[in-house]
């Protein structure tokens, strides 16, 4: 499914902005 997809990349943008 293209949606697990999408999460699992806001995922890791939110991660990479919390991790600044």
């Amino acid at each position: 499914v293209v949606l697990q997809g999408t999460i699992y990349d806001i995922l890791d943008y939110l991660e990479r902005a919390v991790w600044r």
